[in-house]
């Protein structure tokens, strides 16, 4: 994904993957879908917080990424396990991004498909 993505203009950095993994692992949502071999071939993660002005729960991605080869299915079924997770940490909103700068329409639509709303904009400046 960080090759694929907007993101990889900065550094790669191995040990923070592995920081944020156990941190969805230990406290919020790490799903991986497996093929037959048993290889991973997508992975969903994200966590449940408060926002600032409220005491409710919500939900947020740290991303989604499938192999391209699996894409559709695959997708489908970790959102769908995501929600599941959030509704029943009591997640009163769902939220997911899109952020990593390739076919962002394409990934939009997707999640529309699924029943999420587009409710805002990300901008970022590279420096």
């Amino acid at each position: 994904m960080h090759q694929e993505s907007s993101y990889k203009h900065l550094t790669f950095s191995p040990s923070r993957v592995k920081e944020v993994a156990l941190k969805a692992i230990e406290s919020g949502c790490a799903l991986v879908a497996v093929n037959r071999l048993g290889q991973i071939i997508g992975v969903i993660g994200g966590c449940v917080v408060q926002p600032a002005f409220s005491y409710d729960l919500m939900s947020c991605d740290y991303l989604l990424y499938v192999n391209p080869l699996f894409r559709g299915t695959v997708s489908v079924r970790l959102v769908a396990a995501y929600v599941a997770w959030a509704k029943k940490q009591g997640a009163k909103m769902i939220t997911v991004g899109v952020t990593a700068g390739y076919d962002n329409a394409n990934a939009i639509a997707f999640y529309e498909s699924l029943g999420f709303n587009q409710c805002g904009v990300q901008l970022r400046m590279e420096v």
